[in-house]
């Protein structure tokens, strides 16, 4: 529901997950790009494990994680969706965003989850952490 609302035209994370399925049954390595991270919505210890969870049987050479970052145009479009669908996360976007020392906070507590909530799903392939 959160993807269709921030990607709308990009494939769900329902088919992403089957074709990773479908390239490792065929034997094609294969990575995993999990973000960008939203704050309050994505990056929460459930959501991350959730993620984790169904990553971990696939056995991806690689998991890539990583941070909401701003780019020319994203907290404009971002800002609106937010105050659309979850009201409550866009003053913390905005200051993970626009606050180096609450980026910085941010980006600890972060990597910290990140690492347990893989840790808890059991993920075994390594992780770089663009956060």
């Amino acid at each position: 529901d959160l993807a269709e609302r921030i990607e709308p035209l990009a494939p769900p994370p329902a088919e992403r997950l089957a074709a990773l399925r479908a390239a490792r049954r065929l034997g094609i390595r294969a990575k995993a790009f999990v973000g960008p991270l939203l704050p309050t919505l994505s990056d929460t210890s459930d959501s991350l494990r959730a993620v984790f969870s169904a990553l971990a049987p696939l056995g991806l050479e690689q998991v890539y994680v990583d941070r909401l970052n701003l780019r020319w145009g994203v907290w404009p479009a971002l800002s609106r969706t937010l105050r659309a669908f979850a009201p409550e996360a866009v003053e913390p976007a905005r200051a993970i965003l626009f606050d180096a020392s609450a980026s910085r906070t941010y980006n600890r507590a972060l990597r910290q989850r990140v690492r347990a909530a893989a840790a808890a799903a059991g993920l075994t392939a390594p992780m770089t952490l663009a956060v």
